[in-house]
């Protein structure tokens, strides 16, 4: 018997999805278990899908490896099952991603299911989905898609946002948020120590000034006593 893949995440849908198939019979273990798997996944916030141009076992191999080595540990890519995909996203605010479901087709997404469990290959010291720059994954994804010919981006979404091919390709040429985070401490900050520089600097001008006034009258008293007329 299959196990059933736990759901760490349900989607919130307005209807319950159907138990019966067809036949009136309930699914079997496989496809609970590949039902309840889409659904986690679709939980990433970063979830793009491609047309699989028949991609080869190895291939595949070689795309997930990259994937965890330029992109994030947790990033993964799938084969799905269309049909049952389009089941798992019925009556859900993800619904109208059906039409991208058609034909071969490959995932990638960030699989936080895998924290529920310890990897070996995960950081030791764990790793916190809220640190996880979700911008430079999306981008990291596009880049490691783009050497495989055989995947065509066709969408996906972002957070709760569907995206069509030329927004996920938008946002990827966005600043990260390290980069955002630093442009915006420059922003703040770079005036006031400007600032503190000006402030501090007036004192140490004006003890310079102040010094060069008392030399000045140092030398005109100096003078003026030289030139003091001699009593007759």
């Amino acid at each position: 018997m299959v196990e059933v893949a736990p759901v760490l995440t349900r989607l919130p849908r307005s209807a319950p999805p159907k138990a019966l198939n067809s036949l009136n019979k309930p699914f079997n273990d496989r496809k609970k278990f590949l039902f309840n798997m889409y659904e986690e996944q679709l939980a990433s916030p970063v979830y793009l899908v491609f047309q699989n141009h028949n991609l080869t076992v190895n291939e595949v191999k070689k795309v997930r490896q990259s994937l965890k080595e330029k992109c994030h540990p947790l990033a993964q890519i799938g084969i799905v099952r269309t049909a049952l995909l389009k089941a798992v996203i019925r009556d859900t605010e993800f619904a109208n991603m059906g039409p991208l479901f058609t034909g071969p087709v490959a995932i990638m997404y960030l699989d936080y299911a895998r924290l529920a469990v310890p990897h070996a290959d995960l950081p030791a010291e764990g790793v916190d989905p809220a640190e996880i720059d979700t911008t430079a994954v999306l981008r990291s994804m596009i880049e490691v898609a783009g050497q495989q010919a055989k995947l065509l981006l066709i969408g996906g979404k972002f957070d709760r946002q569907l995206l069509n091919p030329q927004l996920v390709k938008h946002l990827a040429t966005l600043p990260s948020f390290a980069q955002l985070h630093a442009q915006l401490a420059a922003g703040v900050f770079g005036p006031i120590q400007s600032l503190h520089q000006t402030v501090n600097h007036i004192p140490q001008s004006l003890v310079f000034t102040l010094n060069e006034v008392s030399k000045e009258a140092e030398v005109l008293t100096a003078t003026e006593k030289t030139e003091e007329p001699k009593p007759e």
